[in-house]
């Protein structure tokens, strides 16, 4: 590489370390450390009461700041502009086809505040160092102690160990959804943590947010946090005997995990009949969706015309509780089918980046499978913002993503047993 372009990258580096504070850093470490506060705004739409939260107004602050500030002028940030449009825009033409405009719109806004924050986020969070904790690292920490703390508060009331799982309620969410995200934000956690040699100062807010998670009796956080660990160890080891270890403990812990959801279901339904009515009523939804969606394939039915749909057949739902058909039968083949290989290319494309965010990706796509989790806004910000950390790192500065390479691995942590490259090199900074 030439020597001038080079020092000015080497400077850009410096200059990114020191400005820490800057206004587009406190507003993406706001909207992530702002998610437990949850509504703070019910808006009128059609003579019902549409709730906004904090996380989803500081979305839009930060995505408005950018567009107005320097930073709109670099072509990575031009990109994630571009991406983000097409993610908020493909799904917009589904709300002109909902029988029921007011929830539609409620179900479509907070969408598209999820993929705008969750976007805006990741790429304001790329432009920190890589091994360095920042204002965005801090926002998660205080997302998943508030938040596990809030679940852990409302356990307190249950009158029996059952009803742990109804009483798992949050302004942001409730039992499924809840402890799902605080499971796919330890991993986003526990990856940063390892980029920086910082894992035992993080696992704290990571215990708290995966204990209470696990303590919502929700068999979909429990497998996907199953998923997870799973794909983590599997590509663990430096030596050939740990590498053998860490395979032969990934193949072992999905006994385990159904160990554990045994006990789960015991302890949530206590012999109970309704044991499996659950995930009776999952395949009768997928069932209902698939069916809806065959009639209409091409652009679908629209936002949350699966609720009249679900309640003939199961009970009143606004989702299809799997990715896939959910989005297929709100928007068909032109844009939820999109919509979907849009977001999937983002998983993958970010993954061969940085396999580190591959455990918090599986999880969130496990848990996708089964419950409602791409369609809402905490989901979004979560998962998006780890993917455009990585994306956003390579394009805003090669020299950023190759510090970790640059960096020596230390036994004192677990980069020692989960050696990189954890980023691979752009074509700008090969050796010639």
């Amino acid at each position: 590489m030439e020597g001038p372009r080079l020092s000015s990258l080497i400077r850009a580096n410096s200059l990114a370390k020191r400005r820490s504070f800057t206004m587009e850093r406190v507003l993406a470490f706001a909207v992530i450390a702002s998610i437990p506060v949850g509504p703070i705004l019910s808006v009128g739409i059609s003579g019902r009461g549409a709730h906004v939260s904090l996380a989803q107004l500081l979305s839009l602050i930060l995505l408005i700041h950018l567009l107005f500030s320097k930073l709109a002028s670099f072509g990575h940030l031009k990109s994630g502009f571009g991406i983000t449009a097409a993610l908020s825009l493909t799904m917009g033409p589904p709300l002109v086809l909902a029988t029921d405009m007011a929830p539609a719109a409620v179900a479509y806004f907070n969408y598209a505040t999820g993929v705008i924050g969750g976007i805006a986020v990741g790429y304001v969070w790329s432009r920190a160092s890589i091994n360095r904790l920042g204002l965005v690292d801090l926002g998660l920490v205080v997302f998943l102690v508030a938040g596990g703390g809030q679940l852990i508060v409302s356990y307190l009331s249950a009158s029996s160990v059952n009803a742990l799982h109804q009483n798992a309620q949050t302004p942001w969410g409730n039992s499924n959804y809840a402890a799902a995200c605080l499971v796919v934000g330890s991993f986003v956690l526990l990856s940063r943590g390892i980029e920086t040699r910082r894992v035992l100062l993080l696992l704290i807010p990571v215990l708290v947010a995966v204990i209470a998670a696990l303590l919502t009796l929700s068999r979909g956080a429990a497998i996907s946090l199953a998923v997870g660990l799973a794909v983590l160890l599997w590509t663990g080891g430096r030596e050939a005997w740990q590498k053998a270890a860490f395979r032969l403990s990934s193949v072992v812990l999905p006994f385990l995990a159904y160990f554990i959801l045994n006990q789960v279901e015991d302890l949530r339904y206590q012999g109970s009949s309704h044991a499996n009515s659950n995930i009776e009523s999952r395949f009768i939804l997928f069932d209902a969706a698939w069916r809806d969606f065959l009639s209409s394939p091409i652009i679908g039915n629209g936002w949350v015309s699966f609720r009249e749909i679900s309640a003939s057949a199961v009970e009143e739902q606004s989702f299809a509780h799997n990715l896939f058909l959910s989005f297929l039968q709100i928007g068909g083949v032109v844009f939820g089918l999109s919509s979907v290989i849009i977001v999937l290319t983002l998983m993958v494309l970010a993954i061969r980046r940085n396999w580190l965010i591959a455990p918090a990706v599986a999880a969130a796509f496990t848990i996708s499978m089964s419950d409602p989790f791409f369609e809402s806004t905490v989901a979004n910000l979560l998962v998006l913002s780890v993917i455009f950390l990585t994306l956003g790192r390579i394009g805003a500065n090669p020299v950023l993503a190759n510090e970790v390479q640059l960096s020596p691995n230390s036994s004192k942590n677990l980069r020692t047993y989960f050696p990189g490259p954890h980023l691979r090199p752009t074509r700008a900074v090969k050796q010639r």
